[in-house]
């Protein structure tokens, strides 16, 4: 009989040091998507070098954009925009297990003169589509897909429509990306389109929209946006630390004793860090160091230095 792996593990008599978050994913995948759109190249700091991000990058290879990943320390995105004019792929693209890539693809591909197929693997083939399917319906793409019972699945295929009608959308549930696919193809359709919330979501979409030059604007929990406008990425942008794989650090930091540690340029989107203000009404010791460039920043980042606390 074969010996089971033992794993011992003991408590920690305290946490010290200073690190940099891993970089935002969903920032990541935007700034491939909206970098392509873009009408000038651009070079993207701190890019995530993850399955998800190469996929997206692969598939705006395939529709015809310059696009490469540098890998070193820190991976870099450089990025030539088509401004809005992809190209047929010619045969499917695979998507891996990226829902975000497949979702905000299929509102760019809704306003292209083609017809594109999109598919994933068995995870992503589970994943429900009708939720963009129906609003992008209603602007004129024409979107097929694999249905089972109320839902269509992937693979899909995007019939899409240079003549884009602009919608007034009403969200039927919480999701940042249905949000992100209708604002995607409002930016190729005729008018105003308007995405009218339940509650506020994540706000990436919106955010690099704006910094690109779109004439995009929110009242209360209704986004507009302004079609048939010209996106124009900077230069050089810095994309931040991602907040959610470095939760687990500032618990942890929190209820070891004797902890204290430094994490640097965390991003600090209001839609996502709200649970350090949830940690700081129980007592946590979180201090924001901010930073001049996170100040300035489309997105705001600072360095997170946390301290045991009573809680």
């Amino acid at each position: 009989m074969k010996k089971k792996n033992l794993i011992t593990v003991l408590p920690a008599t305290g946490l010290s040091g200073e690190f940099i978050a891993p970089a935002d994913k969903s920032i990541s995948q935007r700034a491939v998507i909206i970098g392509a759109l873009s009408a000038k190249g651009s070079v993207v700091d701190n890019f995530l070098d993850s399955d998800d991000c190469r996929r997206a990058a692969s598939a705006f290879r395939r529709l015809g954009v310059d696009v490469r990943i540098k890998r070193g320390k820190a991976a870099r995105l450089e990025i030539n925009g088509k401004d809005g004019r992809l190209h047929p792929s010619g045969r499917a693209i695979y998507l891996g297990n990226s829902g975000t890539t497949m979702r905000l693809l299929c509102g760019v591909l809704a306003g292209q003169p083609f017809i594109t197929r999109l598919s994933g693997d068995a995870s992503l083939s589970a994943r429900p589509m009708r939720r963009i399917i129906d609003p992008l319906s209603l602007m004129g793409a024409r979107i097929l897909g694999e249905t089972e019972g109320a839902d269509i699945y992937p693979p899909l295929t995007i019939n899409g429509n240079p003549h884009l009608r602009s919608v007034s959308y009403k969200m039927r549930l919480k999701s940042a990306q249905v949000k992100s696919a209708v604002l995607l193809a409002g930016h190729f359709a005729e008018g105003t389109t308007t995405v009218r919330e339940l509650c506020r979501t994540r706000d990436h979409t919106e955010r690099m929209l704006r910094l690109c030059g779109a004439q995009i604007k929110r009242q209360g929990l209704s986004i507009h946006i302004q079609g048939k406008g010209r996106l124009v990425m900077p230069e050089r942008f810095f994309i931040p630390g991602d907040i959610s794989p470095a939760a687990f650090f500032i618990v942890a930091a929190t209820i070891v004793p004797d902890s204290r540690i430094l994490i640097r340029d965390v991003g600090l989107n209001p839609t996502r860090a709200y649970f350090l203000r949830i940690l700081e009404r129980m007592g946590a010791g979180i201090k924001i160091h901010s930073t001049a460039r996170g100040r300035r920043h489309f997105e705001p980042y600072a360095d997170l230095e946390v301290k045991t606390a009573g809680l």
